[in-house]
């Protein structure tokens, strides 16, 4: 795996769980104040969803320039 695999592996899986944890805040929103209780299902699967993605969006910032500067062919470490 060379430096732009890595670029674009990372920038791919940041992403996804971007995708993911919008995913879930969209359907959580749409319970209304049903889904609010502690007991209930869906919350329970809203708090995995954003607990599970929370490293990897955080990231997404870090991974995008990564993915960018070797696109660009620029140093991984660019001051851009």
């Amino acid at each position: 795996m060379d430096e732009g695999d890595g670029a674009t592996s990372q920038r791919d899986s940041a992403y996804a769980a971007k995708l993911v944890r919008q995913a879930a805040a969209r359907l959580f929103e749409g319970l209304g104040g049903s889904g609010l209780a502690a007991s209930g299902h869906m919350q329970r699967a809203f708090r995995d969803a954003c607990a599970g993605t929370a490293h990897a969006t955080l990231n997404w910032g870090r991974t995008a320039v990564r993915y960018g500067n070797h696109a660009l062919g620029w140093p991984e470490h660019s001051p851009f």
